[in-house]
């Protein structure tokens, strides 16, 4: 039986290329706002390295520690760029831990949990823009990295595709029985998934048969080129940046929507 104790991570690239630059950085910042910058670098030094550690497992270190240098290296290269971190109390301490803390460790929990390695930049991002953007609520923060959680990597992609739905052209689709079978399989899988977002609010498309003669299952009847992004789907398009999912996982989708 693997171990699934707490064990701790050695991550000597990390702590000294991403955690002393991150450092470097907030010191930086102390001229700005001396509050802001002594509570930022207290919670990179000491609190996050023992969320690190506590969230960390022997199957799921990877992401631990891919997704904690994807936050890190993002906030150290805005604040080299000049970006302001968020002086509204995020980082500082309440009770017993920040807010950034209680949301870093929100999506540390996204990660280990979740086997598709892919996702991580995406969750990762959600936290580096949290602690530049002082209207990200907390609430707010912890609803999305749930929704990260409940959407695949696929899933994302699709959101891409329909946000960005100039870049790219949708055919109208039908399920053939003279298809290729894994094409056919492969295609009313990702009609599934775009069913799925609808339910979910993510996004709205138009069917072949009216609202009230349509069946509980909308993938046969459903009009790919005229879906379309609701508000939440703009929200995670933004907040998880997924302007930045290449190009390469985009086209296995859309030829799998081609007729």
């Amino acid at each position: 039986m693997r171990d699934l104790q707490p064990q701790e991570m050695r991550l000597p690239e990390f702590s000294v290329e991403v955690v002393s630059m991150i450092s470097g950085a907030g010191a930086a910042y102390i001229s700005g706002d001396p509050s802001t910058g002594y509570a930022i670098t207290d919670f990179i030094n000491d609190r996050l390295h023992g969320l690190v550690n506590l969230f960390a497992r022997q199957r799921q270190s990877k992401r631990i520690t891919a997704v904690t240098r994807f936050s890190l290296e993002g906030i150290a290269r805005r604040l080299k760029e000049g970006e302001q971190l968020r002086d509204d109390g995020f980082f500082d301490e309440t009770v017993d831990r920040s807010k950034a803390e209680e949301v870093f460790e929100a999506v540390l929990l996204v990660a280990r949990d979740t086997p598709h390695e892919k996702k991580m930049p995406y969750i990762s991002k959600l936290f580096e823009n949290a602690c530049f953007r002082s209207y990200l609520r907390s609430d707010t923060l912890h609803f999305l990295c749930k929704e990260h959680e409940n959407l695949t990597y696929r899933q994302l992609c699709i959101l891409k595709i329909l946000y960005e739905g100039s870049n790219y052209i949708f055919e109208t689709l039908s399920f053939q029985e003279s298809e290729d079978t894994a094409i056919a399989v492969e295609k009313i899988a990702i009609l599934t998934e775009c069913a799925n977002l609808r339910h979910r609010g993510y996004i709205d498309f138009e069917t072949s048969q009216p609202e009230a003669h349509q069946p509980s299952d909308p993938v046969p009847l459903l009009i790919p080129y005229t879906m379309r992004v609701l508000l939440p789907a703009e929200m995670v398009y933004t907040f998880m940046n997924l302007k930045s999912i290449p190009e390469e996982d985009i086209s296995p989708i859309l030829a799998a929507l081609k007729k």
